[in-house]
Parts: structure tokens; C-alpha cells; sequence
């Protein structure tokens, strides 16, 4: 997560465009995101969700973890949402 937070803070000073910008850009501070950062953030990350869906299943069945994913509604909500507009603008088309 902090990762993520120094990637987000480096953006004002590489060389990429973004909405906001600094006077001063650097080339090390670009290398320093996309070397490091850019190659590594979404991996770790999916290895923290793998780690903690091994771990979360070794107490309970696969059944009861899909359960208790279901019942977040930060887990559900934007699921449904997307699965409810893909099939009407795929019904849409036909």
C-alpha cells in the first residue's frame, strides 16, 4: 500500500503526462516508478489476495468463504452492477 502511495506521489514529477504536473520533472524519479513500482505493485498484491484466501480457507470450507465474500458489499455491489450492464447492452445489440 505504500508502494502504491509513492507511485501515485512520483506521477508529479516523471516525465509521462498526467493531469497535474510539476516545473521540475525527473528522468530518476520516472525510472525509480516504472523500474520498480510499474513492475511489481499488481503482483504483490495479488500475492497478499492469494495469501489471504489460502489462509482464510484453511478455517473454513470454500463454500462458507464464498459466502462470507458474497455478504461484503464492497465484494457484491460493483459485481452485480457490472454483470447487470454487460447483459443489457449485450441484449442491446442483438
Amino acid at each position: 500500500m505504500l508502494a502504491i502511495f509513492f507511485f501515485h506521489c512520483a506521477r508529479f514529477f516523471d516525465t509521462e503526462g498526467w493531469h497535474l504536473k510539476n516545473a521540475q520533472q525527473s528522468f530518476v524519479v520516472d525510472t525509480l516508478r516504472i523500474g520498480f513500482i510499474w513492475t511489481w505493485v499488481m503482483e504483490l498484491f495479488f500475492l497478499l489476495a492469494g495469501v489471504g484466501a489460502y489462509y482464510a480457507l484453511k478455517s473454513r470450507t470454500a463454500g462458507a468463504y464464498l459466502a462470507e465474500r458474497a455478504k461484503r458489499q464492497e465484494a457484491s455491489a460493483p459485481w452485480l452492477c457490472s454483470g447487470a450492464l454487460r447483459s443489457s447492452s449485450w441484449s442491446s445489440r442483438r
